[in-house]
């Protein structure tokens, strides 16, 4: 008989409903400071194997660094009608990475993420933060600008009153009233619970009174996995953001997306 069928698997440590070790919790990156977010991006990349083509790599190690880059792309006039790309610029969190050359946007814009691996294989963030040039706000306006393209930035998803403004006959186009004729309306059962029930009653009021009301959400943290049978799933991290005539009027972060709205 194999020696392992005689071991005991129950263990002190363990729950009778646990499947496994408790869980490891992380911090979302994206909140770190920015050393440790490019100390672990620098880490991910270098320990990643060279290919002739590391775009897809370096842009899913900005994600799970929590980082953003950008990728600005000029062009040069091959005649009076055509022009062409010329030369990219990668910038990472504003630092200038690394730059590539050739025929067109997609030899550009390899050469760049290949130059930017080689880089970050053989130096350090804090030489990068010291000694590499930060994105002047010029280049983005630069007459010879063909691109600006972001890379690991998290989606933000974007909600309004609309289609409720429509509803109550009031054109999404032409809005007159403003915050200081705004007439707060709320239902009676809201005013048991007016902490519980502040969205509702500004959205209500905005509907009413001609308002547009937007709101967004950002992912800051995606749920985590569930390590017990029983146990409830970990909500994720948002950043929720409330805006009437587009002034921003709230900001929140917190765990779920339904708290975040309260």
């Amino acid at each position: 008989m194999d020696g392992c069928s005689t071991c005991s698997l129950w263990s002190p440590t363990l729950s009778p409903f646990q499947d496994g070790p408790p869980p490891v919790v992380k911090p979302s990156l994206i909140e770190a400071p920015i050393m440790d977010r490019l100390l672990n991006l620098f880490s991910t990349v270098s320990n990643s194997a060279y290919t002739t083509n590391n775009l897809s790599l370096i842009d899913n190690c900005l994600t799970n660094s929590g980082l953003t880059a950008v990728c600005v792309c000029f062009y040069k006039k091959v005649s009076p009608e055509s022009k062409t790309c010329d030369l990219c610029e990668f910038y990472v969190d504003q630092y200038l990475i690394a730059t590539g050359r050739g025929s067109c946007k997609t030899e550009c814009e390899k050469a760049a993420y290949n130059s930017a691996y080689n880089m970050l294989c053989r130096t350090s963030p804090s030489d990068i933060v010291s000694n590499h040039p930060k994105l002047p706000p010029q280049e983005t306006t630069d007459p010879l600008l063909l691109e600006t393209e972001m890379k690991g930035a998290l989606p933000v998803t974007t909600e309004s009153n609309v289609d409720a403004l429509r509803l109550h006959r009031f054109d999404p186009d032409v809005l007159t009233c403003s915050l200081v004729d705004m007439v707060l309306v709320e239902e009676k059962m809201w005013t048991n619970d007016r902490r519980t029930a502040a969205f509702a009653i500004l959205q209500n009021t905005c509907n009413l009174n001609g308002l547009l009301l937007k709101w967004t959400f950002q992912n800051l943290k995606n749920a985590a996995t569930k390590n017990y049978k029983y146990e409830a799933k970990p909500l994720g991290k948002y950043k929720y953001v409330v805006y009437v005539k587009d002034q921003e009027v709230a900001q929140f972060q917190g765990l779920g997306r339904t708290r975040c709205a309260r």
